[in-house]
């Protein structure tokens, strides 16, 4: 199984309160919605290897040589990213704790998680890809038996 870290966690973090906190007094609201979520995924999949796959780039130079717009909704004014403190605190404990619970996350400098996951589904067949991303649909043919389980909205 490999799991959309980025989509998951924006996911969980936007969708739960940000009252749900560590015993600092820090929001752990994406965090905990991603750990439950995952929790879930595994016993109904069962599955034998789960990798977790992060954003190096949400918006990839590359990407925005070719497209200007790529994303540029997400961007300030003077170009910099909107990131919310609290939701960046998060992403930076998130692998920690995935790595203390022998999880692997992978990542590809200026790439994108749906990227990482798109490359490990064209290596790889019967692989379940968890994300938000309807992109990666994209992974699935007659080729492989790999699985998009899509989350909502």
């Amino acid at each position: 199984m490999a799991i959309d870290l980025s989509s998951l966690l924006f996911r969980s973090f936007y969708g739960l309160p940000t009252s749900i906190k560590d015993a600092d007094g820090f929001p752990i609201n994406g965090v905990k919605g991603y750990l439950e979520t995952l929790i879930r995924l595994k016993n109904t999949y069962s599955p034998k290897i789960i990798i977790h796959a992060l954003d190096d780039n949400w918006r990839p130079d590359w990407r925005t040589d070719l497209l200007p717009q790529y994303k540029a909704h997400r961007v300030l004014d003077d170009n910099e990213e909107e990131v919310d403190e609290e939701l960046e605190r998060q992403i930076e404990i998130l692998p920690q704790i995935l790595k203390i619970l022998g999880m692997q996350c992978i990542g590809k400098a200026n790439f994108e998680a749906d990227d990482v996951l798109a490359s490990i589904a064209n290596e790889n067949s019967n692989t379940l890809i968890v994300s938000g991303d309807k992109d990666l649909f994209q992974t699935v043919n007659d080729k492989r038996s790999n699985f998009v389980h899509l989350l909502g909205k």
